[in-house]
């Protein structure tokens, strides 16, 4: 018969917390990374949404004979995207317009392009400086 190896009487176990020392850090980089991922979802589909509300709001607007209204056709649709963006929680006093037109009638298109500088939920994991978005809405107003 083999002999076995008595323990002494205050020394078991310890392989528990020996695997909770070394399973602790990657489960915080885990539960890091999700956090910061989904705080980019959230910050991407809030812009989405309010470029889409902005453009489609510029979108209704009578553009006037050779673009005369353009500009108010433009504040209109960047004010939108601003209350929208503010109602949802983001702050677009930094944010980048982009309104461009194209096409010809009755064909006509309001282009939307927005970038916000947005930030990281914690900057642990994911490095990331802005969220952009693009919606296209086919002008209702087209004079011929």
């Amino acid at each position: 018969m083999a002999p076995t190896l008595a323990r002494p009487c205050g020394l078991r176990g310890g392989g528990a917390s020996l695997e909770f020392a070394l399973l602790l850090p990657v489960w915080v980089t885990i539960m890091a990374g999700s956090l910061e991922a989904s705080w980019y979802i959230y910050q991407q589909t809030s812009l989405e949404t309010a470029v889409n509300a902005g453009c489609r709001s510029g979108a209704t607007m009578d553009p006037g004979t050779n673009d005369w209204r353009l500009s108010q056709l433009t504040l209109r649709a960047q004010n939108k995207i601003t209350s929208k963006l503010s109602e949802l929680g983001g702050d677009c006093s930094n944010c980048s317009f982009v309104f461009t037109l194209d096409g010809v009638a009755p064909e006509r298109s309001l282009i939307c392009d927005v970038t916000w500088p947005a930030g990281s939920a914690g900057g642990a994991v994911l490095v990331y400086n802005t969220v952009s978005a693009q919606q296209v809405a086919l002008l209702e107003f087209q004079p011929l």
